[in-house]
Order: structure tokens, then C-alpha cells, then sequence
């Protein structure tokens, strides 16, 4: 075949004129580690001379060796050659048991003469339709069937040749497979057998199952047998007949099951590519050869960020540029207008309720369709915040979505299922208008065709870029044993299995954090005293901020930005409108637009969970001036434990001693901190130096949960000689305080106070027994001997002005005439 082919290769060429293709994987001299010294065979599934053009064409395109040489010369040359598997045909299946002479002939060659070769198994698919697993003559012809003929492959040409996929495997050494000591029979039907389950592997992957039958699927679910167990449980408790239930029932299917279209994904795919290259100005993926390996041999079920509506579509391009099946994403029902829904129930979109308490049988259909698709091969995805976040924080995770894939994972799947957790952000988010609106007390408008109408606007704007991050995958089955070992009874998960798993999950996507250059400015210049730095110093603090991080103990998923080019990137957040340049002649002022002041809030707060630990380090330097190493690692530890959870950090309070540890030794080796060996003393570093400003900035980025937990601390402290105290009157003594501090300080609202952070801190001062509560009408609280070592410490979280301010005011007034005052003032807060 290989002397034949010689006289071929001029045709290439002229296929490559219609042929459009995709490679994968995109960096194929980084991912596959291929040996330049070693000769290499490709091996393709079936002969086909189309698949071997678009083979050449490929290795030309990537740079690697041509598959042009005979393989009985492959030792001197040191180049390529390639092989089939099998024989075309439609009763290829019948002829699979005959070695191919070739591969037979290769391993004896190796064996004999001893020299390496390296396997490259490459897959090509013509377009990604799998069909629908039927028999007709229409998939006889048009689809890529692995056991097609020549006729087929022909049409196939044509009909697909615009959307080819050509996937390189990782190369197996032939030297290593000969060297196990088994006969050349046993070793070519061993090198064989791998390679057969490789190519399964990479169709299942990359074309998916067959598409399913929408009402097939419907009618099966109805007939489940635990679908059909709570049928019959509704119909006894609302006393209705079981036909009755049953339409019910398939109601709510015909509304939540999807409805996928190759043809609509091939649409989206066409479509996004225009759309991204319109209005962002590149994709930046991190993680992805990983996620590629492991979609091979576990189900993968996929737990994004939610920042934007562009989410939905943004991972599955990603997913489906990479080479992937794009998965059924769960949204909600506020989605399904026309004609958007339509549309993104053939993308395998699946829309729900925003809440189905209390309605056991819509739950039940939903987990059952979950269910269905985990067995069937089918990723999926959804997002656990349950909305999007308008603050750019992780918001608190649902565990109704989670439950349900726990229960699929129950009734067992065809391979393992892995969470993976993904990181979205953006230099830009679509709908920052709307969210400061928002979050300024304008209700949230509701989705329509009218709205989508409005925002086709936005596409003549520029978003900057968007990014992806997939962090590390958690495995269901493996976690389960370990954490709960009786998951595989026939019972409810606990809750708290259920928000621990979640919870976890959320610290993997922030762990998994893509940091760009839009962000780490945002938080910079927000960190600032007046919002404003010089240009000069404000790309010196950024180059300081990145190599920082990049040093941090955050695990290998972070990634911090090249600063290389960080005037483009300036000049490009000049354009997002993030920020204003004053332009002077010695040096140019870089400080925020106002109007923007609440959405660059956003994109700094992506990120601050990455600087926290150094910031609150930095911030007990701010007040102390100079402290003892092993009093600030303790007072950091115990810090530690009110903001964890809150941010979602990676650590347990185990690891903290450690991490805190680690992080201070890196802030002394960017020396942003001082240490005197001698003393044992952690101090200030050079007033006049860039590092004094990136401490003095590093400080500010917790400053503000850090007083607020001081301020609560030094109140609750001035009843320690009492040893208790009524909540109401706590809870106006620390109102009234942060209202008075605040107005002290210039300030029109409370910023010293928030409801959410204060029920936090006094929840966490329970569970680590520093207070207890007393029931009954006065809810009395009891201050715990506990308490005592946060006393200590919480002046050092304050300014001294502030700690001497809260010491002159008398202890609270009673709660009955403050209770009046407190609402007042909320009111207040609330008409501002």
C-alpha cells in the first residue's frame, strides 16, 4: 500500500481544496511528547485514502513527519509510515479476527532488528453525527459509519468534507510492548486490542452516543420503576387516578427533556465562531489536554462559575472545540422564550424550574432524565450557584441538581462519573449594566425575545477576552466510599454529605482561577487609597502582585498573567471603559471610571480569594507596626477560621498553620514584609520602596472584613467582665457603633457593617464555642473563656483612632428603645 501511495500524493492538494479540518490535540509536539530521533507509524481504523490525505495534510500543518515512508525502511530513515487496522466494508465486523499483515510484519521487524517505533493511533471523523442508531439507507450514505464502504465514504466526502476531525493518540512504544517477553502472535493481538479500544474510546468521545429518540425516552422514563413507585404514591396522596398522574407526569417531561440536533449544534458552532471573533478578542482555555484524557474513561459531569448568560454557550463551544461532546446543560425555564428555547433544546439545553419543593413528581422526572443521560454516555452540565452572580463572589451552592447525580451514580453508570469544576470570567461581562442596576435596587428584568432584541446591540461592542479554567475533577464513586461508605443503600444522601460535596466543589473553582490582567488591575487600583496610581507604578505593582501569586501555595490550577505585554493590556482596559488615563509628561495617571466603580467591584472580587491570605498577613502589620512571627502565624490561624468558608478557601483548619506559614515565607522573599532573625520579628519593609506599596495595597484587600470582624469584636469584648449579654442589645451596639464610626469618618452609607457578615461571625463563634445562646425570649448570650484570645487580637485589626472611638462610647442603651432606632436606620439605608 505504501509503494502505491507514492504515485498518489499530487492529489492531496486537490482534496485540501474542499477538505476543512480540525487537529487535535492543538499543540501536538507538547502533548504527545513524540521522540524526533524515533521513527513513527501512524495507524488508522480502516483503510481509506481520504482519512490518509487528511493525515498528511495534518502532519504538515503541525510539523512532524509525513507518512510517506515504506515501513521496511522505517529504521534508516528515521521518519514516518502508517498502516490500517482493518478493511472497509460492511462486513468488516466479520473480518476482525485476521491480524493485519502489516502490524504483524512492523512488530517482527522490531523484535529482530531492535529498534524503536512509535504507534500513533489516529482517528478522523467526517463531521460529528452519530445518527440515531437505526439501519435505512440515508445513514448507509451519509453518515460516517465506521463500518462504511467506498460508496459511503465517497458521499461522506462531500457532505462533511467542510467539518473533518483529525485526533492523534499518545504514541505507545513498540520496543517496550516486544520487550514483555510474549510471542509475536500474542504481542500483535495484545498492540491490536489496545488499539481497537483506543479508537472506541476516541468515537465515544468525540461523536458521542447515538441520538436518542425524544418520545422513546419519554415513554421509558414513565415506565421506570422508580418513576413509576412515586406515580402511584401522588395518586394515593392527592386521591387521583394513576392515568391522571401519568399525563401529569409527562407534561412536566415534555418540559424539561431536551431535544439535541446535530444539525442544530453544527448551527451553533458556525454561529459562535463569527460571534466570539466579533466581540472577544480571544478565548484562553487552561487545563484542557487534561479534561480531553479523562472524558476517555469516566462520564464527565461539569460544575461552572455563573457570571453571564454567555455561559451556557461559551462552554459548549469550548467543550465541542476541544474535540468533546458538548454536554446537556441544565438552565432555567426563565430561558425557554421563543425562539431562543427551541433553539437551545436542540443544543441540549434542559430547563427547569427555579424551584420544585414540595412537588416530589417533577423532581422525579428530572431525575430520572439525569439519570438517563449518565447511563447513555451523555456529559452534563450545571451550575450549582443556581443563578448568576452579580457581586463576582461565589455565591452559596444548591444541592438539588448534585442529589440527583448522586443518585444517577447509584444506579450505577457505564463508566465512573467525575465533577469537574470550571472557572468563567471575563474582561467584560455582558450584562454589568444590568447587575449594577441591580445591585443599586432596581429589580432583575425578566428574559424575553423583546430583551434579546435589545442586546443584539451589544455585539458592535468589544468584550476584551473570555476565560475558561477546569480544575481538579472530584471522582463520585471514590469520594463516596471514603466520606460515606453506606451511599450505595437504598437511602437519602444527607444534607450535610450534600452541602459538603458542593462546598467542596466551589473551592476547586476558585482554586482553578484564570487571573487576567483586567482583574488583577481592577483589584490594584481598588485596593488604592484614592483609586488612582501613577502608570509606572501601577505596572511595577502588577508585575509584584503576579510574581507573588505565581509563588503562593494555590495548587497547579491557578494561572496568573504574563506581564510582559502589560501596556497592550492597559491600553486595552482603557477600551473596555474599566479605567481613565490623565496624561501628563513625566508620567501618565492610571485611575477608575466612576461610573464604572461597582463593576470593576466585580472582576476585582473573581479574584480576591487568591490575595486574601497574604492581605490579612499584611493588614496586622498595618496596625502593629512590628510583630512577633509566631504571634502573627497565630492570629492569622484563628482569623483564618471566620473567612474560609465565606471564600470558599482550599485549605481546612488543619492545613492552615501550614499554608499561613508558607505564605509568609513568600511575601519575606518578595520582601513585603521585613523579618529580623535575631528578634524573631516580622516588621514593615522600606517606607520609600515599590514593595512598602504592594504591602500597603496587599493590606487593603481584606482591610474591610477585617474591621468589620475587629469592630465586632472589641464591642462583644466590653461584656467580657459581664461574661454575657442580651442579642438585641449586641446587636444595636454594634449598629449604632458602625453607623456612628462611619459618619465619623466621612462616609454616607455603613460600610463598617452588613448584616450577612455579622450573622457569619457570630455563627462561627458558636461553632468554635467562643459564645453560647441561652433559648427562650431574651436569647441571652453567653461570652465563653474561649473568646478571650480573639479579644486579644481584634485591636490589631482596627486603627487605634477607631479601637479609642469605640472605647468612649458607654455600653449599650436598653434594646427596646434601640430596637426603634435600628429599624429606623435600616429603612434609611434602604431608601439610599
Amino acid at each position: 500500500m505504501q509503494k502505491l501511495m507514492r504515485f498518489f500524493w499530487w492529489l492531496r492538494p486537490i482534496i485540501q481544496l474542499w477538505v476543512r479540518g480540525k487537529v487535535f490535540p492543538h499543540d501536538i509536539n507538547k502533548n504527545l511528547s513524540l521522540d524526533p530521533q524515533k521513527p513513527i507509524c501512524f495507524v488508522l481504523k480502516s483503510r481509506s485514502f481520504k482519512d490518509l490525505m487528511v493525515l498528511d495534510h495534518a502532519c504538515e500543518t503541525k510539523k512532524i513527519p509525513k507518512p510517506r515512508e515504506l515501513l521496511t525502511k522505517l529504521k534508516l530513515s528515521r521518519k514516518a509510515s502508517f498502516l490500517y487496522l482493518n478493511k472497509p466494508g460492511l462486513f468488516q465486523a466479520e473480518r476482525t479476527k485476521k491480524l493485519p499483515t502489516d502490524l504483524f510484519r512492523l512488530i517482527g521487524q522490531v523484535s529482530k532488528e531492535r529498534f524503536d517505533v512509535q504507534i500513533v493511533p489516529v482517528s478522523i471523523f467526517w463531521g460529528r453525527n452519530p445518527g440515531t442508531g437505526e439501519k435505512s439507507l440515508f445513514k448507509l450514505l451519509f453518515f460516517d459509519d465506521e463500518y462504511g464502504g467506498f460508496l459511503q465514504r465517497f458521499v461522506t466526502f462531500f457532505v462533511h468534507g467542510r467539518n473533518v476531525f483529525c485526533n492523534f493518540g499518545k504514541p505507545i512504544s513498540l520496543l517496550e510492548l516486544v520487550d514483555e517477553g510474549k510471542s509475536l502472535e500474542e504481542t500483535s493481538k495484545k498492540l491490536r486490542r489496545v488499539l481497537k479500544v483506543h479508537f472506541r474510546r476516541q468515537r465515544e468521545t468525540i461523536v458521542g452516543p447515538y441520538i436518542y429518540d425524544r418520545g422513546q425516552v419519554i415513554n421509558s422514563m414513565l415506565q421506570s420503576k422508580s418513576l413509576r413507585t412515586i406515580i402511584d404514591a401522588e395518586s394515593v396522596k392527592s386521591n387521583t387516578s394513576i392515568a391522571k398522574v401519568e399525563r401529569r407526569a409527562r407534561k412536566y417531561a415534555e418540559e424539561v427533556c431536551a431535544k439535541v440536533s446535530p444539525s442544530a449544534i453544527r448551527f451553533f458552532d458556525i454561529l459562535l465562531s463569527w460571534l466570539w471573533k466579533k466581540i472577544y478578542s480571544g478565548l484562553e482555555v487552561r487545563q484542557e489536554n487534561k479534561i480531553r484524557e479523562l472524558a476517555e474513561q469516566y462520564e464527565l459531569v461539569y460544575m461552572p462559575s455563573h457570571r453571564s448568560h454567555m455561559d451556557y454557550l461559551l462552554i459548549g463551544y469550548v467543550l465541542y472545540y476541544l474535540g468533546l461532546l458538548p454536554p446537556h446543560t441544565i438552565a432555567g425555564i426563565n430561558l425557554n422564550f421563543w425562539p431562543v428555547g427551541p433553539l437551545l433544546r436542540r443544543g441540549g439545553a434542559i430547563f427547569i424550574r427555579r424551584t420544585f419543593r414540595g412537588n416530589r413528581l417533577y423532581g422525579a422526572v428530572v431525575s430520572e432524565f439525569v439519570h438517563y443521560l449518565l447511563s447513555t454516555g451523555y456529559p452534563l452540565c450545571f451550575y450549582p450557584e443556581g443563578g448568576r452572580s452579580r457581586t463576582g463572589y461565589l455565591l452559596q451552592p444548591k444541592v438539588g441538581i448534585l442529589n440527583m447525580v448522586l443518585e444517577a451514580c447509584r444506579k450505577r453508570t457505564n463508566k465512573p462519573v467525575l465533577l469537574v469544576p470550571i472557572y468563567v470570567g471575563y474582561d467584560r461581562v455582558m450584562e454589568a449594566r444590568s447587575y449594577q442596576k441591580e445591585l443599586g435596587g432596581k429589580s432583575k428584568k425578566r428574559e424575553s425575545f423583546s430583551g434579546l432584541l435589545k442586546a443584539s446591540k451589544l455585539i458592535r461592542s468589544t468584550f476584551g477576552k473570555a476565560y475558561i479554567g477546569f480544575g481538579e475533577p472530584l471522582q463520585v464513586d471514590t469520594y463516596l466510599d471514603l466520606k460515606y461508605p453506606s451511599w450505595r443503600e437504598n437511602q437519602p444522601f444527607p444534607s450535610d454529605l450534600l452541602k459538603h460535596i458542593s462546598e467542596e466543589m466551589m473551592k476547586r473553582t476558585n482554586s482553578a482561577a484564570v487571573v487576567s490582567p483586567v482583574s488583577m488591575i481592577a483589584l490594584i487600583l481598588q485596593s488604592s487609597p484614592k483609586k488612582a496610581l501613577s502608570e509606572s507604578d501601577l505596572l511595577q505593582i502588577t508585575r509584584i502582585f503576579a510574581k507573588l501569586g505565581s509563588s503562593l501555595p494555590l495548587g497547579s490550577y491557578v494561572h496568573f498573567p504574563d506581564t510582559t505585554n502589560l501596556l497592550d493590556d492597559i491600553k486595552t482596559i482603557e477600551e473596555l471603559s474599566h479605567v481613565i488615563r490623565f496624561r501628563h509628561q513625566d508620567d501618565d495617571v492610571i485611575y477608575l471610571n466612576k461610573r464604572n466603580n461597582t463593576i470593576l467591584d466585580y472582576y476585582r472580587n473573581n479574584i480576591v480569594h487568591l490575595f486574601l491570605l497574604p492581605s490579612m498577613l499584611c493588614h496586622f502589620l498595618v496596625n502593629a507596626g512590628s510583630i512577633r512571627k509566631d504571634q502573627l502565624i497565630e492570629c492569622c490561624q484563628l482569623l483564618y477560621k471566620f473567612i474560609y468558608q465565606s471564600h470558599f478557601l482550599p485549605w481546612n483548619e488543619d492545613q492552615s498553620t501550614e499554608i499561613i506559614s508558607e505564605t509568609l515565607s513568600k511575601l519575606l522573599s518578595h520582601h513585603i514584609l521585613a523579618y529580623d532573625e535575631q528578634s524573631d520579628v516580622i516588621a514593615l519593609p522600606e517606607i520609600l520602596s515599590d514593595e512598602y506599596l504592594a504591602f500597603k495595597l496587599l493590606a487593603e484587600i481584606s482591610s474591610n472584613s477585617m474591621e468589620k470582624y475587629g469592630l465586632y469584636s472589641v464591642s462583644l469584648s466590653r461584656y467580657s467582665d459581664r461574661g454575657s449579654v442580651l442579642l438585641a442589645d449586641l446587636d444595636t451596639e454594634i449598629l449604632q457603633m458602625s453607623k456612628r464610626i462611619s459618619i465619623l469618618n466621612g462616609m454616607t452609607s455603613n460600610v463598617f457593617y452588613d448584616d450577612k457578615s455579622y450573622k457569619h461571625y457570630l455563627q462561627t463563634l458558636k461553632q468554635l464555642n467562643m459564645i453560647s445562646s441561652e433559648s427562650g425570649s431574651t436569647r441571652k448570650i453567653i461570652i465563653n473563656d474561649a473568646f478571650k484570645k480573639l479579644s486579644e487580637i481584634a485591636p490589631n485589626l482596627i486603627s487605634p483612632a477607631l479601637h479609642k472611638s469605640i472605647q468612649k462610647v458607654p455600653i449599650t442603651q436598653p434594646a427596646s428603645k434601640a430596637a426603634d432606632e435600628n429599624k429606623e436606620y435600616h429603612e434609611k439605608l434602604a431608601s439610599q
